[in-house]
């Protein structure tokens, strides 16, 4: 299916702008990150509009981490509405958390140790962004993290990442915007 970019991006950023449904912040955070997240949400982070800086920083709690990322959200803690300055903090507490999530999937790839492996799959797995969208962790860190695993390893670590979807999803659908 072919997806005309600029009604589409147009529509993410009214999106973020007004939503108060934090599951579809998060799945357009997904979405952006299929992408190059940086062209799009570079300038919203830099809008006038203090609800879309909002917005944008909620959706980047679902991106990658990038030290461009994080160079861009930094500033937003001196921002001077009050709740970007908290979204960005969690905005960057979650891409750090997603930067860690990356250094262990790597770890798990290294390790020769099984016993050591189970455990670096889950502190992963504590860590790392699930996903509300299904089939999300197939591009992240997660996908390359269990590749080529033992079978019993990737079935309990695909129920973590759902069990973790679930949680996730279940906060999403509770928070609400200020």
């Amino acid at each position: 299916m072919k997806i005309e970019e600029k009604p589409t991006l147009a529509l993410f950023r009214q999106t973020l702008a007004t939503s108060q449904d934090f599951l579809l912040i998060a799945a357009i955070g997904e979405a952006l990150d299929r992408r190059d997240p940086m062209k799009v949400v570079s300038p919203w982070l830099k809008d006038s509009d203090s609800r879309l800086r909002q917005g944008v920083c909620f959706a980047t709690e679902s991106l990658s981490w990038s030290q461009d990322l994080e160079d861009l959200i930094t500033p937003l803690l001196q921002d001077l509405s009050w709740d970007v300055r908290a979204a960005a903090r969690v905005a960057l507490d979650q891409l750090w958390k997603s930067r860690e999530a990356v250094r262990l999937a790597e770890e798990v790839a290294h390790e020769l140790a099984l016993p050591r492996r189970w455990t670096l799959v889950d502190a992963a797995l504590t860590i790392g962004y699930p996903g509300v969208v299904a089939g999300y962790g197939a591009r992240s860190w997660f996908g390359p993290m269990i590749e080529k695993q033992p079978y019993s390893l990737r079935r309990h670590a695909l129920s973590k990442l759902e069990e973790g979807r679930k949680k996730m999803k279940d906060e999403l659908s509770k928070r609400e915007r200020s």
